[in-house]
């Protein structure tokens, strides 16, 4: 059967588009079926911050998200997208800008006195590296968690996040080195000295008081000399003197 590769749900041939990431198109344009994978062994949790309106390719992400059904989506925020229908890999948790607060001091003893949220200043990214620490609840049952932008689609993630790559690594960033850590993407295994790595930061608990966004999560916060970049650094620097 000839495919289209411009439309992957025409390319696997199902109207629902559930095949997709079972199929792919070869250079005649036939379709070429990968083996199926055997179940995860790793549970992966992400969350999803968004305060405001969410855009309005909302149903598209979420779609690409049911289309990943071994990764479980931790969307927050004070409106939940519109859906069609809702992916039962996706959960939204109602969290107001108040109430973020009101955990961030009780979790962590200090918040900002405010959290602007406009354009791309948004305090709570500064948040981000200390998620597992602001909701440990949600992570029940997840070997890795990490957090990704409403502004990305989603393609197969188990194609990059496989085994290999999370049996082996504490700490995947899509950034090459030295860069290491990113905002917009990130994925860390769920263990208290992973979880924690941002206290190794001289300056977090200055981040999390602080009323503007000092882009703790990215490595161009110029304001900060030790925001999490400069704090993976270090740590990969301290194993290679193990070695």
């Amino acid at each position: 059967m000839p495919c289209n590769c411009s439309w992957a749900s025409r390319a696997c041939g199902r109207a629902d588009g559930s095949a997709c990431w079972q199929s792919c198109c070869g250079p005649n344009g036939e379709v070429r079926t990968r083996k199926p994978r055997p179940p995860p062994k790793h549970s992966v949790c992400l969350f999803v911050l968004r305060w405001g309106d969410w855009p309005p390719w909302a149903p598209l992400l979420l779609r690409t998200m049911e289309l990943n059904p071994t990764i479980r989506f931790l969307l927050m925020g004070d409106a939940a997208p519109s859906a069609a229908s809702w992916p039962s890999n996706c959960a939204f948790h109602h969290v107001s800008l108040r109430m973020l607060l009101q955990r961030a001091r009780s979790a962590l003893g200090a918040a900002p006195s405010s959290l602007p949220v406009a354009g791309s200043a948004s305090k709570v990214s500064d948040l981000k590296p200390m998620l597992a620490h602001l909701y440990p609840e949600l992570l029940q049952g997840c070997d890795f968690w990490g957090w990704m932008q409403e502004d990305q689609l989603l393609g197969d993630l188990r194609a990059f996040l496989d085994e290999p790559l999370l049996s082996n690594h504490d700490v995947i960033s899509p950034l090459p080195a030295p860069l290491w850590h990113a905002g917009p993407f990130m994925v860390l295994r769920h263990t208290k000295p992973i979880d924690a790595l941002y206290r190794r930061s001289t300056q977090w608990r200055a981040v999390l008081a602080a009323p503007a966004y000092l882009a703790f999560d990215e490595w161009w916060g110029a304001s900060l000399k030790d925001h999490m970049p400069k704090v993976m650094i270090t740590m990969i620097l301290m194993a290679s003197d193990e070695l």
